[in-house]
């Protein structure tokens, strides 16, 4: 489903191109090719690799990656992928930062229209010289999907609760474009 390709549909170079970009968008997987063959009849097979991430992270440099975020950045963030089979990711994370404390967690998949997140998290950020803190809870959704082989739009709302300002709603909007495919992204 994430590829976006129908059967009986024309397969073009832009439209193999696009289907590529979807898989890889997917959460659970880490790299993915997308090609196709002629068959009878003029028609043709379209063939979908993908090699996924591991569902959790067990192995070596894995651990090696969490313990140097850890000791750079004095956060630790695991994702855990596949959890319930359909491409999906969960990932945890929690800072220790003295006056900047936070913990987070989302969740990601495929799903009509493309790529949906949710997500809540709790920090507390410190500002000025005065040592004045801000504690911040938020939850969102957004989506994101790419509506050419070149652009990538996305949307999303929240609701955030400040210590000092109450409650109040975020919306956010993107939109990136590839102007040399795979090595130069205009964001905006």
């Amino acid at each position: 489903d994430a590829i976006g390709l129908r059967p009986k549909q024309l397969v073009t170079a832009d439209a193999l191109r696009l289907a590529q970009q979807r898989v890889r968008d997917v959460p659970a997987v880490a790299a993915a090719r997308v090609s196709y063959h002629p068959t009878e009849e003029g028609r043709a097979q379209i063939d979908a690799a993908v090699l996924e991430r591991d569902r959790a992270p067990l192995t070596w440099p894995a651990w090696l990656g969490i313990g140097a975020g850890a000791l750079a950045n004095r956060e630790a963030t695991a994702v855990f992928t596949n959890v319930s089979g359909g491409g999906d990711a969960v990932t945890a994370t929690w800072r220790w930062w003295e006056h900047r404390p936070m913990i987070g967690a989302s969740y990601a998949a495929p799903g009509p229209g493309g790529i949906w997140t949710i997500d809540a998290s709790r920090e507390t950020q410190t500002f000025g010289t005065a040592a004045v803190e801000e504690t911040r809870t938020r939850a969102g959704l957004q989506i994101r999907n790419w509506i050419g082989q070149r652009a990538r739009v996305s949307g999303g709302v929240g609701l955030e609760r400040w210590s000092d300002r109450g409650r109040s709603a975020s919306f956010a909007a993107a939109a990136e474009f590839w102007p040399l495919v795979d090595r130069l992204a205009i964001e905006g």
